[in-house]
């Protein structure tokens, strides 16, 4: 028997048998013929896009192979199942730019890939949101007794009715951090998800807000690349849901502001931040009091009688002993712009005799990991640094060591996500994640439970074989 294939949106066709038609309508069929490719995405040896991807059985609505259909129609077309009519209809833009559903009268069921999701968040590209919505009324008005979702188990017309709301949901939160200036990749990680909070793949909002975004008039330039990119930080557990928001530029008051100005333009403590303020500030400002007190101190360590290389050295060692990974992506460009070379920062994770390093740069790093285990300087780390350091000199490297202990904690127990502008995060060697205690990703998933969250036998990046029609 001839077996047909309906292609119902950009994440269809991926894995189909060759001698299977494909049917789709004329508008998915562009839609495919424009999706992105996966061979397209800029992937870095070693980061967490490459991590991700390397362990992810999905393809995140992207192609691994650009699909043409064998026959398209418009609007609708009928087909027969054996004795059983079966109607494929083109519902316009939802998921993806245009979304093609199956729809069996007689038994009630409709198969609808990505068009209806359950238990997992959507990644969707080139979607319209609004219009989405009003394509799960339509599906509902249809009173399926059987839903076959794109992702998630299979359900019921309550299935797509909750999809509307979560929908409706996103859109409003996405909307109120938009106007408030939030960058979408904040917004990815600590947007409120209400009863959808333990739907698998959090990831994909990264995704979905970014086409949120842009149709709320985001004329930010953002690539499949950084896209994908977040979603990996959220995957891998780097970027998290903050437990204290960086203020926002919508949100700073007179008080804000002018507290802000102290480390704003030329006060900047360095060039690097001299056109943006870092999240670690406009998180800290919400208690402007303890802000106006305690930048002099970080101030003063930093512009202090250290040699600059010096203290970049203890500052990134410290950062890598602390796993503050947001420390260390802002540390990483200084380190290089007072003279410390990649392959010289890319030694500072590692083990100390395996470095370039000098015996009193030796024991710099040395004093980083007995002030962070022990908390006191050995004799012989003392005497060490006492060839080189005089007594100003031993102050400041205890209190700079300190210090950024301190906003290591602060970090990491705020929860402070990298900035956009700093580009994606940079992992050092011998890192420890922290991943989500409760799955987040299919790949948290056993494959027992993958069975119940995929619908119609999609595996990760498995094509939506929507109907096989014999």
């Amino acid at each position: 028997m001839a077996k047909v294939v309906v292609l119902t949106d950009t994440d269809s066709g991926q894995h189909i048998p060759d001698y299977a038609t494909t049917l789709t309508s004329v508008e998915t069929a562009t839609a495919l013929a424009g999706c992105p490719l996966l061979d397209a995405v800029e992937v870095e040896r070693g980061s967490p896009l490459d991590a991700y991807l390397g362990r992810s059985q999905r393809t995140h609505g992207i192609a691994i192979r650009r699909l043409t259909p064998d026959q398209t129609f418009k609007g609708e077309t009928a087909l027969k199942l054996g004795h059983t009519p079966v109607e494929v209809h083109d519902i316009g833009r939802a998921y993806s730019t245009a979304d093609t559903i199956v729809w069996l009268p007689d038994e009630a069921v409709l198969i609808t890939g990505a068009a209806v999701v359950n238990g997992v968040h959507p990644a969707s590209w080139s979607g319209s949101i609004e219009q989405w919505r009003a394509a799960c009324v339509e599906l509902a008005a249809l009173r399926p007794t059987v839903v076959v979702p794109g992702y998630g188990p299979v359900t019921d017309i309550t299935g797509i009715i909750d999809l509307r709301d979560y929908l409706e949901h996103l859109h409003s939160e996405a909307e109120v951090r938009y106007r408030k200036g939030m960058p979408v990749e904040e917004a990815a990680a600590e947007l409120p998800l209400g009863r959808w909070d333990q739907w698998a793949c959090r990831e994909n909002l990264a995704i979905t807000l970014a086409s949120v975004y842009d149709s709320l008039g985001d004329s930010s330039d953002r690539t499949v690349t950084g896209v994908l990119t977040t979603a990996a930080e959220i995957a891998e557990g780097i970027r998290r849901q903050p437990r204290i928001a960086p203020v926002a530029p919508g949100e700073r008051d007179q008080e804000t502001l002018e507290a802000l100005s102290l480390t704003k333009g030329e006060n900047s403590i360095f060039e690097l931040h001299s056109a943006n303020t870092p999240n670690i500030l406009t998180t800290l400002v919400r208690h402007t009091k303890l802000y106006t007190e305690t930048v002099p101190i970080a101030r003063g360590v930093i512009t202090g009688v250290l040699p600059p290389r010096h203290r970049e050295m203890a500052i990134l060692r410290g950062a890598w002993a602390c796993s503050a990974i947001y420390q260390w992506n802002h540390h990483h460009h200084v380190a290089l712009s007072v003279g410390l070379t990649q392959e010289e920062i890319d030694l500072i994770s590692r083990d100390i005799s395996l470095g370039p390093w000098t015996r009193h740069e030796r024991a710099v790093l040395t004093a980083v990991d007995e002030l962070h285990t022990e908390s006191l300087l050995s004799d012989h780390t003392w005497a060490t640094l006492s060839e080189t350091y005089g007594e100003r000199e031993l102050i400041e490297l205890v209190t700079l060591i300190g210090e950024y202990h301190k906003i290591s904690f602060q970090l990491n127990s705020w929860g402070v996500s990298l900035e956009p502008w700093m580009g994606p995060y940079r992992i050092p060697s011998g890192w420890r994640t922290a991943r989500h205690s409760r799955a987040t990703s299919l790949d948290d998933v056993s494959r027992g439970e993958l069975d119940g969250f995929l619908g119609a036998g999609q595996h990760g990046g498995e094509a939506k074989e929507a109907a096989a029609l014999g």
